[in-house]
């Protein structure tokens, strides 16, 4: 988890802005099964959606990366996509924080973009709530058009809010450990990670509960398990 795969010769490849790009098989695989509960067209449909959100998450890291001289390629995999970086220069934790914020930000960007998109379209927009967040939403007299841009949001949106939460090693978990060694240097990494256990359980509690969520209660049992261990 959260490891780069072993490259295969089933491997797609490809770059975007000079950013080397290996797409691993087992992320079209289950992009498809996790969709294809609403039916192969759905699949399809939401595998691409997955595909070009979690690319432009990536992008997001691997762009604010180049910017302060360090070179990566980037993965995308089973639990979706790394950026990973090659060499270059030392960071600071303003740098790191900055790169860590900046593939959650390019997800809501995209969101953003896909809300003028939908308007322009005929969309109407509203705001409806999911659980603590005001999220947007758009109605469509089409199915499809109110699929696709319902789908869009929820990636974009509330995987982007969750990677903001201080849950190591997601993206909120890697900030919350750059400021708690800047201000606290002697204890800052034991207490990001004590942050990251009761942040984790109290999730994979909340999922399982009020959503009924499998998928939340393995996702941040295991990372806040994981978190544990680290500390011991």
């Amino acid at each position: 988890m959260f490891f780069e795969p072993d490259a295969t010769r089933y491997d797609l490849k490809f770059s975007l802005f000079g950013i080397p790009i290996r797409v691993h098989p087992m992320f079209w695989a289950l992009g498809i099964f996790f969709g294809s509960a609403r039916g192969l067209d759905y699949a399809l449909v939401w595998v691409s959606i997955l595909f070009v959100s979690i690319l432009v998450h990536e992008l997001g890291h691997s762009l604010v990366m180049r910017v302060y001289g360090i070179q990566s390629h980037i993965v995308l995999y089973t639990m979706g996509g790394l950026a990973i970086p090659l060499h270059g220069k030392n960071t600071t934790p303003y740098k790191n924080i900055a790169i860590s914020l900046a593939g959650p930000f390019a997800g809501f960007f995209l969101a953003a973009v896909a809300i003028l998109v939908g308007v322009e379209m005929g969309g109407e927009l509203s705001l409806q709530w999911f659980a603590f967040i005001p999220f947007p939403h758009l109605q469509f007299s089409s199915y499809w058009h109110y699929t696709v841009f319902s789908s869009i949001l929820w990636v974009n949106i509330c995987w982007g809010i969750i990677n903001l939460l201080p849950v190591f090693p997601l993206d909120g978990g890697q900030v919350f450990r750059e400021l708690f060694l800047l201000f606290l240097p002697n204890n800052g990494l034991r207490y990001s990670l004590w942050l990251s256990v009761i942040t984790g359980g109290a999730l994979a509690i909340w999922g399982i509960i009020s959503l009924k969520s499998i998928f939340m209660l393995l996702l941040f049992g295991s990372l806040a398990y994981s978190s544990y261990q680290s500390l011991k």
